[in-house]
């Protein structure tokens, strides 16, 4: 994907929320929050290791999720936060931007 995402699951800096982790997820949900489902609804499913995409919830409950939880595990392509499915050969573009 040519995105290094590790920072997903490296949450923990001297059992406090590492700095990196906080930043990423912080422009994780910057980013998500930007997707048309969103902007509708104010919700979007929450990519937790509990929640598994399953539920919709607000943005605040989701990063509160995340930095509980952490992320679910090998969810590196986020096809349900607007990102393309690489597998289908398709760039994601502006993903890039947020997550080098």
């Amino acid at each position: 994907m040519g995105t290094n995402r590790d920072w997903m699951y490296k949450i923990l800096d001297d059992n406090y929320l590492s700095e990196e982790f906080v930043k990423k997820v912080d422009e994780f949900i910057k980013v998500t929050s930007e997707q048309k489902h969103f902007k509708k609804y104010e919700k979007f499913k929450c990519p937790c290791d509990k929640s598994w995409n399953v539920p919709y919830l607000d943005d605040n409950t989701v990063k509160l999720h995340i930095y509980k939880n952490g992320f679910g595990p090998s969810y590196y392509q986020w096809t349900y936060h607007g990102e393309l499915n690489m597998e289908l050969g398709v760039e994601s573009g502006k993903w890039d931007v947020y997550f080098k």
